[in-house]
């Protein structure tokens, strides 16, 4: 069978992975060295077109390169890239012929200068590069740690007196310190661009479509030609090519997000570079503020375009949430209401079943009863202090048969439907048992109850009936007040008396027996059902749709 034959990307990926042969590893070493040192040298070179300061300062771009760079390479090939930064920055002040340049003097300068940066840029992986770039605190921190790299540099060569600051006199040095140091912020920012557009493209692996690119290039060509007749045009029509140069950069962000406003960021820097290759240091000092600050609105914009969008799907997916658990709690509450009715249908067929009993089993008993004493009291003469024993067993028979019958349409109230809901509450059927207690019942009750519908009107008559046995059982008071009305579809009801109120315990903590079956009854019509104390004493509040 024939070998595979690996494809040229596949030959790349092979010769850097970390499981390479050792001729692989040397190849790839070599290949490192070669790209490094060529771009160091490149981008060192470069910078001789950019003079700030004649003999001293000009625009540093290797830094940026250098940045980039040791943020891409695994640690592995970091030696390898410091000694080619070292030979590619030497042969480039050879090829310039620059006075500074002494070879091994110059050597070990550039690798302490790099070698004593490679922590920061070491922590910037370790912390926020790898775990969380896209962040706008990510974007602001690498901004500050390349600018903080270029402090580090500098201030080497300015401590240990070295490089340029050995031949200027005590009064340039700081001036060339400051400058040193805004000199090397274009190509730190540039860097820090190229990065994130690099590492965004890499880990999302995103294609954009070929009508997307032919817009964007038509408009990428308008901005340039626009740039080089304004630049060429009048000093004065420079001016303002500065202040308008900042509407790309937002237009770019808000048509095609932040990666449009990084990608115009530095577009419009490399068409700036182009046009001020070789320009006189004055221009260089007016250009160069508005293009480190087109570098940093684009950053800015990237960052809070980017953390618009993380908090749009942060909220999102909070909404999400909240709906999925608004679905599990109204599937809970369906099921809740669903246990509730089962509960209120099972106690009315018990109590149904219970009065069945008593009219059937009782009843029957005590009529069997009565007319056992009757017989008896036919067949038998007896005397006139026996009569009055006999009278007495007539007179408790027939107590207790009154009483079997209130329990029997207590627990099924056969009224509701033989005088209707409003009869029934307002009637004789609550007021004289409160009456028989000493306690005054009023109500304010409009007809419309009879016409509701049954489940409702045997909750209202059960709501009614728990407060009225809580009344006579707990209360202590002397008058009771029911209301009823109708409030947009709801049936409200609302049951006051003047007592002691309710326990603390039934307020706050769990419901009694009787307040549980009139929550069953409400939340088995999908009704709510409130309870407080007032300073006359306790009152119950129940809704129910209709």
């Amino acid at each position: 069978m024939a070998e595979p034959v690996l494809t040229s990307t596949h030959n790349w990926t092979r010769i850097f992975s970390a499981n390479a042969t050792m001729s692989q590893k040397f190849l790839a070493n070599v290949i490192v060295l070669c790209f490094v040192c060529l771009c160091e040298f490149l981008f060192f070179t470069l910078s001789f077109n950019y003079t700030v300061v004649p003999g001293f300062v000009i625009w540093y771009f290797p830094l940026g390169f250098q940045f980039i760079i040791f943020m891409f390479l695994p640690y592995r090939y970091w030696p390898i890239a410091v000694l080619a930064i070292c030979i590619g920055s030497g042969l480039s002040l050879r090829f310039e012929g620059s006075i500074y340049y002494q070879y091994l003097k110059h050597f070990f300068l550039t690798m302490c200068m790099v070698l004593h940066t490679l922590p920061i840029i070491v922590y910037a992986r370790k912390y926020y590069i790898n775990k969380h770039l896209f962040t706008l605190k990510s974007i602001i921190i690498l901004v500050f740690l390349g600018m903080l790299v270029r402090l580090t540099n500098i201030s080497f060569y300015f401590i240990s007196n070295t490089s340029v600051y050995d031949r200027a006199t005590p009064e340039q040095e700081f001036s060339i310190f400051l400058q040193h140091n805004i000199a090397a912020y274009p190509g730190v920012l540039m860097g820090v661009c190229v990065y994130l557009l690099v590492r965004w493209f890499n880990d999302n692996q995103i294609k954009i479509s070929d009508p997307t690119k032919g817009v964007i290039l038509e408009y990428v060509l308008l901005m340039t030609v626009a740039m080089i007749a304004m630049f060429h045009l009048h000093p004065t029509t420079q001016e303002i090519m500065k202040l308008l140069l900042f509407l790309p950069i937002i237009w770019f962000g808000y048509k095609y997000t932040w990666l449009g406003s990084v990608f115009c960021a530095i577009w419009i820097n490399i068409v700036l570079l182009v046009l001020l290759t070789n320009a006189a240091p004055e221009t260089l000092v007016g250009f160069q503020p508005f293009i480190v600050t087109y570098f940093l609105i684009g950053l800015v914009t990237a960052g809070l375009q980017i953390e618009d969008k993380r908090s749009r799907g942060a909220l999102e997916l909070q909404r999400t949430k909240l709906a999925n658990t608004y679905q599990e709690l109204s599937a809970l509450q369906e099921q809740m209401q669903r246990l509730a009715t089962d509960i209120v249908t099972f106690q009315e067929q018990e109590k149904k079943n219970l009065s069945q009993e008593i009219h059937d089993e009782i009843g029957q008993n005590i009529t069997a009863l009565r007319i056992a004493i009757s017989l008896l009291d036919k067949q038998h003469n007896f005397q006139n202090e026996d009569l009055k024993y006999l009278q007495k067993m007539r007179d408790i028979t027939d107590q207790v048969y009154d009483n079997a019958y209130q329990l029997m349409h207590w627990l099924r109230p056969r009224i509701i439907d033989e005088q209707g809901l409003q009869n029934t509450l307002e009637g004789y059927f609550f007021s004289v048992r409160l009456q028989d207690k000493g306690i005054a019942f009023t109500t304010t009750i409009t007809d419309f109850v009879n016409a509701l519908p049954d489940a409702v009107k045997i909750a209202i008559f059960r709501t009614t009936q728990e407060c009225v046995d809580n009344v006579l059982q707990h209360s202590c008071c002397s008058n009771c007040e029911l209301t009823i009305t109708m409030q947009n579809s709801y049936v409200e009801l609302s049951f006051r008396d003047d007592g002691v109120g309710y326990p603390k315990t039934i307020l706050t903590e769990e419901y009694g027996l009787g307040l549980k079956s009139i929550a069953n009854n409400v939340m088995a019509l999908g009704g709510s059902m409130s309870i407080q104390n007032n300073h006359n004493g306790a009152e119950l509040h129940v809704q129910l749709p209709v």
